[in-house]
């Protein structure tokens, strides 16, 4: 009787299968498998618009979206999607909704052929949700008939490119991460990451978009939608920052002009706000700001914003003035004094206000440092000196006036840090870095800043202190920290991949941006014998 009831519920079982197949992919939220789409069980030619969930957008010249056996990945069947006139992204649409929403860590993943004529595809391909912001694709310009962008956006139309060969009839696969827990995504095509840890709309999947098309003899063709709770193979996810090494003592963050106006007020304030949020996730005990926190001085507003921002900090922050900030608004807004110290286990920070202009530091300034430097010294301490400007002036910035402390206090400086073996000194104002130079026993490192960076990382640095050496990572806005295998960074003013190894050799680059002391991760920097 057992036995009997076995192969009863067994075929039973078997039945339903076979019948959920016949009519199309089934939608299921279990396991690791949520949702896949491979188009095995849909009639040849038949379009998908009305069938499982899918519908298409209706507009004038809607292209056709058909199953075609032989069409997808090892022949088979595949979504073809055409167009009777030149591609525009909005000429098709096609959603899949779901019978119910979608929640916790999502992977979803799917593969693109794009047309083998380039002429026959302009425009793009996209994968995307019904939440804001989420998406990733490929896009083909009129104009550059040769080239690809894979893009991702990550605010009202700013986004992140990569650009690489046309390869018309490959095959490619697009990958999204939704972190929904901590309302952040990331994107890759193929292995390439377009993006990682973006901001996308609080909320639970409900449906994802394509978008794309070709001509009819030359259509594109999309195959093997899935939507997993594990990572898809051929995926690397590279740690947002690093995990730090056996001994180490502390880490903190520093970070250059935050500065938002400089360029776009918005966006360069929305880098700011990730850059607290990932300092607070990062474990840095303590943050430093090294200046220009606003770029129109006379507006209160502009620090009321960047203060409201800093509250998120989770650990103490400590900033300097940059030249931008004006005094008596800088003591209202962030802190109350100009020059002040602090300690933090075996070193002492000397936060000293020089704003550059060539403007020379007081007398009093100066015997406030030695003083700092002498209780440094009794108590055996490192000293870390933060400025806005730096007293290193030997590169391409620094032979402006505007970038210079004044001659004789910069000399003078220097001195004290030569007497009292003082170990580092960080500055910003450059909007360029990170930047380093050893003189005379003294680290000079300068850094870009979560603003307005040129020819640098837009982002900010974890410092990871040893019992015997500094290592210090970039850590980029919209990427992971850098490590031993970075090689380029992206360069946000002109969405351009730059390699670290041109600027440094000045190899294919002009000769204003020949920076030999621009640094790649991890900078390591020896501690002094105390």
């Amino acid at each position: 009787m057992m036995n009997d009831r076995r192969r009863f519920w067994m075929r039973l079982g078997l039945a339903v299968m076979l019948a959920g197949l016949l009519a199309g992919p089934a939608f299921a939220q279990a396991g690791n498998v949520l949702w896949q789409e491979d188009f095995e069980g849909y009639a040849e030619n038949a379009p998908l618009d009305g069938q499982n969930g899918w519908t298409m957008l209706k507009v004038a010249d809607a292209p056709a979206a058909v199953v075609k056996s032989g069409a997808g990945l090892k022949n088979s069947r595949g979504l073809v999607l055409s167009n009777t006139k030149a591609f525009r992204s909005d000429y098709i649409g096609l959603t899949r909704t779901f019978p119910q929403a979608l929640t916790g860590t999502l992977w979803i993943q799917c593969r693109f052929k794009a047309p083998a004529a380039a002429d026959n595809w302009i425009g793009g391909f996209n994968i995307k949700s019904n939440l804001a912001g989420f998406s990733a694709g490929l896009l083909r310009e009129k104009d550059k008939p040769d080239q690809i962008r894979f893009v991702v956006p990550y605010w009202q139309g700013y986004r992140i490119h990569r650009t690489v060969p046309y390869e018309g009839g490959r095959w490619y696969t697009l990958t999204l991460k939704l972190d929904n827990e901590r309302k952040t995504y990331s994107a890759w095509v193929d292995d390439v990451e377009l993006g990682s840890d973006l901001d996308v709309g609080a909320g639970e999947l409900k449906s994802v978009y394509l978008s794309s098309g070709g001509k009819a003899e030359d259509p594109a063709v999309v195959d093997d939608l899935i939507i997993t709770r594990s990572r898809p193979a051929g995926i690397t996810e590279r740690p947002l920052y690093p995990a730090g090494k056996p001994g180490r003592l502390f880490r903190f963050a520093a970070m250059g002009d935050p500065q938002p106006g400089l360029g776009n007020y918005a966006v360069e304030l929305i880098h700011f706000q990730r850059a607290v949020r990932q300092v607070n996730e990062s474990g840095a005990e303590f943050t430093l700001i090294l200046g220009d926190l606003v770029h129109d001085g006379k507006v209160d507003t502009t620090y009321q914003d960047l203060a409201a921002t800093a509250k998120s900090f989770s650990k103490p922050w400590y900033p300097v003035r940059g030249n931008h900030d004006a005094p008596e608004k800088f003591k209202k807004y962030f802190k109350p004094e100009l020059n002040y110290s602090f300690e933090h286990k075996d070193f002492r920070f000397v936060m000293l206000d020089a704003i550059g202009g060539q403007e020379e530091l007081t007398a009093e300034q100066l015997a406030w440092v030695e003083k700092e430097f002498q209780a440094a010294k009794a108590k055996k301490q490192e000293i870390v000196v933060c400025t806005h400007v730096s007293a290193w002036d030997e590169n391409a910035r620094g032979v402006s006036p505007y970038m210079q402390i004044g001659p004789e206090s910069k000399a003078k400086l220097k001195e004290l840090y030569k007497k009292y073996d003082a170990l580092l000194m960080l500055s910003g104002h450059y909007h360029r870095g990170p930047w380093y130079a050893q003189e005379e026993g003294m680290n000079y490192l300068v850094l870009g800043g979560t603003g307005f960076v040129r020819s640098s990382p837009t982002g900010w640095s974890v410092v990871d202190v040893y019992p015997d050496r500094l290592e210090i990572y970039t850590k980029p806005v919209f990427f992971p920290c850098e490590d031993e295998k970075t090689t380029e960074f992206y360069d946000m003013p002109y969405l351009e991949w730059r390699s670290y190894e041109s600027y440094r050799t000045g190899q294919g680059v002009a000769a204003k941006l020949h920076f030999p002391y621009l640094v790649r991760s991890p900078l390591v920097i020896k501690r002094k014998a105390r």
